[in-house]
């Protein structure tokens, strides 16, 4: 269900990035799955070095007047998922993706919300930008580039720090909550002078001051304060990867198309890149320029690339790998066996819920 259509005073703001469907070629250099940072960023750097770049999105695009302003129309963009299986009446494209695991068998549960849309989850997060603690990195699961040195990214920090425009909240806007933080950092401190608890308004990918940007014609609003970073912004004013990494993406020559959930990965027929299969409930074969094949369901179809980047969040690359080594490809593009099954438990486990990928 596509979102509500915004105003045309509002619209100008945020040009669309989409690729009309009837462009997307057979063989891209690169495909990259997901538009949130991971995706972004892998599009754009992609691009940059030359390359032909397909993106695809699960979700829709939502420009500025099309997020919910309302419990009502927030109902209505829900997309929840109970182990895996669609709740009745969920909306499967909806904006805010609900992921609830619940294994009764010990008694445990996680539930995970994510930003289904051209964004990923920069639509609706609160737009915090904070450098990791350097100790994160300093295990040897990081390959060395990373694990070894001082702080090894802190350029690249810096460079995402730039693109996505992080700045504080100016000193002359007040707001109730966080004057309320600074005055409990404050007593803190007062009553254990060792407390190593600060104050610090920390930056945020969000415009505090109407801007453009020359290079891919966005033109944002300065933040209204109305607090709805993390529903989706209405105003234009937060920095979100679809007006930032995914419009300059677009702006060198990348195709980056919505409604495209991919199923899996397999290996090319001639063994040289991949085959990306996806879904499009739009498809109309005279209207498309990709190829199909007897192995594919109703509405999958496929594109060639040499590369591919998994950017659809942790949950969605992986079960997009597991649903790949559920249909007999596993390692570097090693088939099973014509007998073998998706296997019920990963290793080393007793059991799992009947989770479906």
């Amino acid at each position: 269900m596509p979102p509500a259509q915004p105003n045309s005073t509002e619209r100008k703001y945020i040009p669309s990035v989409l690729t009309p469907l009837k462009d997307m070629k057979s063989v891209y250099d690169v495909v990259v799955i997901g538009t949130g940072y991971g995706g972004g960023v892998a599009a754009l750097r992609s691009v940059e070095a030359g390359l032909t770049v397909c993106v695809l999105e699960r979700g829709n695009e939502f420009l500025p007047g099309t997020f919910p302003e309302d419990n009502v129309q927030a109902l209505k963009e829900a997309r929840v998922r109970y182990n895996g299986k669609f709740s009745p009446g969920t909306n499967k494209n909806g904006l805010y993706s609900f992921e609830i695991f619940n294994n009764r068998e010990y008694n445990s549960g996680m539930t995970v919300i994510q930003g289904n849309g051209v964004g990923g989850s920069s639509l609706i997060n609160a737009g915090v930008v904070m450098a990791a603690d350097p100790r994160v990195f300093q295990n040897d699961a990081w390959p060395s580039e990373v694990s070894t040195g001082s702080d090894p990214i802190q350029n690249y920090y810096s460079v995402v720090r730039n693109t996505l425009r992080a700045n504080s909240l100016p000193t002359c806007d007040v707001l109730p909550k966080v004057s309320a933080l600074e005055q409990l950092s404050a007593a803190l401190k007062k009553q254990n002078p060792q407390c190593a608890i600060n104050f610090a308004r920390t930056d945020v990918a969000v415009s505090f001051a109407q801007r453009v940007h020359e290079d891919t014609h966005v033109t944002q609003s300065a933040c209204s304060l109305c607090g709805n970073c993390t529903t989706g912004c209405n105003v234009g004013a937060k920095n979100t990867t679809n007006i930032n990494y995914c419009a300059r993406a677009k702006a060198h020559g990348a195709h980056i198309f919505a409604e495209c959930e991919v199923s899996h990965l397999q290996p090319a027929p001639d063994g040289k890149g991949w085959l990306v299969i996806f879904k499009n409930e739009n498809f109309r074969s005279d209207r498309m320029n990709v190829g199909t094949g007897p192995l594919l369901e109703k509405h999958q179809l496929w594109v060639r690339a040499s590369y591919v980047f998994l950017a659809a969040s942790c949950l969605g690359s992986t079960q997009i790998l597991m649903r790949r080594w559920c249909h007999g490809f596993q390692g570097h593009g090693m088939p099973w066996s014509a007998h073998q099954k998706c296997p019920q438990a990963p290793s080393g486990s007793a059991s799992r819920p009947d989770y479906h990928f």
